[in-house]
């Protein structure tokens, strides 16, 4: 495969970058990643990003003279400009037309531009090249579900699945087309795995409500079953609620500062970083303020390696911004640390630093003493 000799694979903004199918599975399923309810379809990246503000490409037979670089392509993303980001991955595959990344990622690009057949030679070549990324995959089928080829994106999604199992994103769209198809008894199958794995590690089950309407859109026994759970699910929280665990060995109480109308609580990140964090148990995640976030890249405790992922964080209003996903090596609060947390940032103002379920529901139990002003943390 032809390389390009300007290319700087440190500047790549796309997730394919460095996530061969060899190296995810010698990694494994992370479980950090299970529970993402914030984010949607995976994209490509910070950069790809910019591919949600609006901007349209022209027809790539209208492209505007490019520079066959890999890496100029990856600026034009950062910077928004997706017309010359496709006419210089163009121009490049015009010199090297084998070259397995740039064919996917101007597929991928493709794909967050909406133009979906003008994606599918490129992933078709880029396949047979042998790009094996779960991004790769994952994108694939959403331009096979826009063109009508249904059983193409369930076969897609299947092979990203195979790469990352812990893709609930796609896990969910899967099911979904599955449905579609007439089968609904293996959508379920696929759903149900899943979450008895979650159990199985301690975690909440992840696709519980979605079982349930499909089980409840078949009708018969089906629904009957939905509705027995669904009634089962609201039993074990009422008692969930009632079950208040007395104090006792393995407790760690840390105080809390009050601020307007929330609770703050000092969180070292990665053993460096210390700030003051939102208790927020509507939080799905940790989240991230871009300050913070940019002050642990300076500081090398966060890198590419760690990059998980991108698409939108909800906000408490409703409203969606852009937001990536991250490990965390290690999460300090009290005398506890915590190792591998998924967090999130969000770009812009609308980030902030809360400390969501990625880091409370990794302990059997947690509260907050309004008494004493402090959390409750036990094993």
């Amino acid at each position: 495969m032809s390389a390009d000799p300007t290319n700087d694979s440190a500047d790549s903004p796309l997730t394919l970058q460095g996530m061969s199918g060899g190296r995810r599975r010698k990694r494994g399923p992370n479980v950090t990643v299970l529970v993402i309810s914030v984010l949607g379809v995976l994209g490509a990246g910070a950069g790809y990003m910019a591919l949600k503000k609006g901007a349209h490409a022209l027809p790539a037979g209208a492209v505007a003279k490019g520079v066959p670089s890999i890496s100029e392509a990856q600026r034009c993303l950062r910077n928004g400009n997706i017309p010359c980001a496709e006419a210089n991955y163009i121009a490049y595959l015009r010199q090297y037309p084998d070259d397995a990344r740039a064919n996917a990622m101007l597929a991928i690009v493709l794909t967050g531009d909406g133009r979906h057949k003008e994606a599918l030679p490129y992933y078709r070549k880029a396949d047979a090249l042998g790009i094996d990324t779960y991004d790769f995959y994952a994108n694939q089928a959403r331009s096979l579900e826009a063109t009508g080829d249904v059983d193409g994106a369930i076969k897609a999604n299947y092979r990203a699945l195979d790469i990352v199992p812990s893709l609930v994103d796609v896990r969910g769209s899967l099911a979904d087309l599955l449905v579609r198809k007439g089968r609904a008894d293996e959508a379920i199958n696929l759903l149900e795995s899943f979450d008895r794995s979650l159990e199985d590690q301690g975690h909440t089950p992840y696709f519980t409500a979605k079982v349930s309407r499909i089980r409840a859109g078949r009708g018969g026994a089906a629904a009957q079953q939905a509705a027995a759970d669904a009634a089962v699910t609201a039993a074990a929280g009422k008692l969930a609620a009632s079950d208040a665990p007395a104090p006792g060995k393995g407790e760690t109480r840390v105080p809390l500062k009050r601020g307007p109308g929330v609770l703050y609580v000092p969180v070292k990140l990665d053993g460096g970083i210390e700030a003051d964090f939102t208790v927020d148990s509507g939080a799905s995640q940790v989240s991230l303020s871009e300050d913070v976030f940019r002050e642990l890249v300076r500081q090398k405790k966060l890198g590419q390696s760690d990059y998980l992922g991108s698409g939108y964080a909800v906000l408490a209003d409703g409203s969606q911004v852009p937001a990536e996903m991250y490990n965390l090596h290690s999460l300090t609060v009290g005398d506890r640390t915590l190792h591998n947390v998924t967090a999130v940032v969000a770009r812009g103002r609308q980030g902030q630093l809360l400390l969501g379920q990625s880091f409370l529901r990794r302990f059997k139990s947690w509260s907050i003493d309004n008494h004493k002003k402090e959390l409750v943390l036990k094993d």
